[in-house]
C-alpha cells in the first residue's frame, strides 16, 4: 500500500503557535481518499488529479491518498509517499486480542488466554495479514 499525503507549508501556517496542542484525546480531522489508482478518465473521473491539487491548496488539513500503485497523474503534485507493508501475523496478534478484549467476545469453554496466541496467527495467516478483514470477520 502507498500512501501520499500534502506537503507541508512552513509559510502557509505561519500563524499558527508552534506550541499549540491540541487537548489530550482531541481528534485531528484529515481527508482520507482511498484507492486512487483505480480513478479512470474515461468512467466519468475526469478532473480528479485537478479538483485534488485545488482541495490540497485550500484544506487545512491533511490529506491522505492511498493506492497500491503510484499513479502517474501523482506525479505532478507535491506529495510525500510512504511506502506500508502488511503486518506479518504475529504483528496482528496483539492488535486484535486487544479488540477480542474490547468488545467482550465470549471465550471457548475449557480455553484459556494462553490459547489465543497459535489460533490468532492461524487467523491472522488466514487473513494474510489483513487487521480490516480480520475485523469484519469477527464482527459476524
Amino acid at each position: 500500500t502507498v500512501f501520499f499525503s500534502q506537503q507541508h507549508n512552513e509559510e502557509e501556517d505561519s500563524d499558527v503557535d508552534e506550541d499549540e496542542q491540541l487537548p489530550e484525546g482531541s481528534a485531528v480531522p484529515i481527508i482520507l481518499i482511498d484507492e486512487v489508482d483505480i480513478m479512470f478518465e474515461e468512467d466519468g473521473d475526469t478532473g480528479f488529479w485537478y479538483a485534488l491539487k485545488n482541495l490540497a491548496k485550500k484544506a487545512k488539513c491533511p490529506i491522505f491518498l492511498t493506492s497500491s500503485t503510484i499513479p502517474e497523474e501523482s506525479c505532478a503534485l507535491n506529495l510525500r509517499h510512504f511506502e506500508l507493508t502488511t503486518p506479518k501475523p504475529y504483528e496482528c496478534v496483539s492488535k486484535i486480542w486487544k479488540i477480542i478484549q474490547a468488545e467482550q467476545f465470549r471465550k471457548r469453554k475449557g480455553s484459556s488466554s494462553d490459547d489465543r496466541k497459535p489460533a490468532l496467527e492461524k487467523f491472522a495467516d488466514y487473513c494474510q495479514g489483513d487487521v480490516r478483514r480480520m475485523i469484519n470477520i469477527l464482527q459476524l
